[in-house]
């Protein structure tokens, strides 16, 4: 798996699980496969993730935190992405076949979604 786009520009941005559980009930047949196709696209995601942090430890949780200011923190993370699609290019296999569980800390917004937001999504649906 390579990393085609990051964006390491937000520390500390919303987890897409707020969003999932704060889009209310599907409404109609495009917004049913809508959601069907952002749980494929979620789950690659986040096992290329769980990659990520088992190649690379300090990404990890279990491998310490990076003691550094958001802006580093962004420039590491960027710089273990680039690693890791060199390492998949060149053939290169994970030392460790340990599997990762990408655990979520981020605190969770219990609210409704705004407005706005739920209009982008019911948007966004409407195009599958």
């Amino acid at each position: 798996m390579r990393f085609l786009q990051i964006n390491t520009c937000f520390p500390g941005a919303t987890h897409d699980s707020f969003v999932l559980s704060n889009s209310g009930l599907s409404a109609n047949q495009h917004e049913v496969n809508y959601n069907e196709a952002h749980g494929k696209t979620r789950v690659v995601i986040e096992k290329s993730f769980g990659v990520l942090k088992s190649r690379f430890r300090c990404l990890h949780r279990t491998g310490g935190v990076l003691p550094f200011s958001p802006s580093r923190c962004s420039q590491i993370i960027q710089c273990c992405i680039r690693l890791h699609n060199l390492a998949v290019s060149e053939k290169v296999p994970l030392l460790e076949s340990v599997v990762v569980q990408n655990i979520n800390d981020n605190a969770m917004f219990n609210a409704n979604a705004p407005r706005r937001a739920q209009d982008v999504r019911i948007q966004v649906a409407n195009l599958f």
